[in-house]
């Protein structure tokens, strides 16, 4: 298969982001399972960078075209914006980039788009430094989000939220997390050192590694064993502030896809219960085969249990039990993943943002009436905006009386007046919010 049918396939992977609005976690996995690796590097190398500078793109073509291109000829549209990530961040020569998005045009059965595209995209190879000229004073164009999405970094984060946007549109590192029940950290740097493998230890974390360059799990030594797994280093420091300790009961709210899980369950092996949540069968499927391949399914000492329930639903069975600890992992915009999730840019609106306050305000009532008193609840999600973060959990803390700020010590991340926010590309970190509560005894 030629590099040019990767092309078309990342076409109409493109077409499945921005016109028919599904995610790149949905359209993936089918381009896996039918192309070889090299094939599939391609396809997402093109479809990731088109992603990531779409807006700016965009504004290039409000000025080099006469009127916007229909919407019926999306995929020509995006035929261009290939070239322009070729000719821009790919290591593909000027002519080979121009003449792979006119053959786009050809195998799309649009001749007629040849000579359309050759011509945009060499006027944009002459006009390069007057364009810059022309857009320099665009937000847009410079750091490549939708307008209100700057804003709204732009008024929680006015320090430094040039640098988050430039960040969001870096490629995020690889973190692993060594399972600990199984082998210890100094074997496994071993394993990769015999691998030849480069990485960087953590100072934050009790079992993290990050790679120097990310590397394809077949790769990683003792994957497929169990002996690791790859989580962001954030999203790791979750776990890590539920103080675990033997013979405790917990409950995972929001658990699939399961590395929280896993990582709960490999941090305590004496646990007494842990039950994991979550609404979705198919999100529950991927948490299970983590588990299997982690070998911690059923571990000896702790009792497991997985249901496919919505956690603002959920009353435990016997109302006198309570758990120890609770995570709830909340469903959020994701706005701290963007590196990882270029489609979060295109697909979330900013009305979606007041859906998922009331989502996540739901689930911390729900889930508070199952907690301990003297328990802790971690709050966390994968946001960087603070609707969604410290001011949330100040409106919970202030309307539930028994709810007390449990601060978390640490060296990394923004303190915040709840809890810590890691912003995005922070010592190579995925942007998180992280918040503990304590109930009052």
């Amino acid at each position: 298969m030629s590099s040019q049918n990767e092309r078309i396939t990342a076409v109409i992977l493109l077409l499945s982001v921005l016109k028919d609005r599904q995610s790149l976690s949905n359209v993936l996995p089918r381009l896996n399972a039918q192309k070889s690796k090299q094939k599939s590097a391609l396809v997402q190398e093109l479809v990731y960078g088109v992603l990531r500078y779409y807006h700016r793109f965009e504004k290039i073509l409000s000025v080099l075209l006469d009127k916007p291109i229909k919407s019926k000829d999306k995929d020509i549209e995006i035929a261009i914006l290939i070239g322009l990530y070729q000719l821009d961040y790919m290591r593909v020569p000027a002519h080979a980039a121009v003449a792979t998005a006119v053959d786009i045009g050809k195998e799309l059965n649009k001749k007629w788009s040849t000579g359309f595209i050759n011509a945009i995209l060499r006027a944009y190879q002459l006009r390069k430094l007057d364009l810059e000229n022309i857009l320099r004073t665009s937000e847009i164009y410079q750091y490549s989000h939708p307008s209100w999405l700057i804003k709204k970094i732009a008024a929680d984060w006015s320090e430094n939220y040039k640098s988050i946007l430039l960040a969001n549109n870096q490629k995020a590192a690889q973190w692993l997390r060594i399972n600990t029940s199984k082998i210890c950290k100094i074997d496994y740097i071993k394993m990769l050192e015999l691998k030849n493998i480069e990485f960087t230890d953590s100072l934050y974390h009790d079992a993290a590694l990050r790679l120097e360059s990310p590397v394809s799990i077949e790769i990683l030594p003792g994957y497929k064993e169990g002996l690791v797994s790859v989580q962001d280093g954030a999203s790791q420091l979750v776990v890590q502030q539920l103080e675990l300790s033997d013979d405790l009961s917990v409950l995972d709210a929001c658990a699939a896809p399961g590395g929280k899980t896993a990582q709960i369950l490999q941090s305590e092996v004496a646990l007494n219960y842990l039950l994991a949540l979550d609404k979705s069968n198919r999100r529950l499927e991927t948490l299970e085969a983590n588990l299997k391949r982690l070998d911690i399914r059923n571990p000896e000492s702790t009792r497991v249990e997985i249901k496919c329930q919505n956690a603002k639903f959920f009353a435990s069975p016997d109302n006198e039990f309570q758990f120890d600890r609770i995570l709830l992992d909340a469903p959020c915009s994701a706005t701290g993943v963007i590196r990882k999730h270029p489609d979060i840019k295109h697909l979330r609106r900013l009305d979606d943002i007041e859906n998922l306050l009331a989502e996540q305000r739901s689930l911390l009532s729900a889930l508070w009436a199952q907690l301990k008193p003297g328990g802790i609840l971690i709050y966390s999600t994968c946001s960087i905006l603070k609707q969604e973060n410290e001011l949330q959990i100040d409106d919970f803390v202030r309307t539930q009386s028994d709810a007390h700020d449990y601060p978390i010590e640490a060296s990394w991340g923004q303190e915040c007046e709840f809890g810590r926010q890691i912003l995005p590309g922070e010592n190579s970190m995925d942007g998180f919010y992280i918040a503990r509560l304590r109930r009052q005894e």
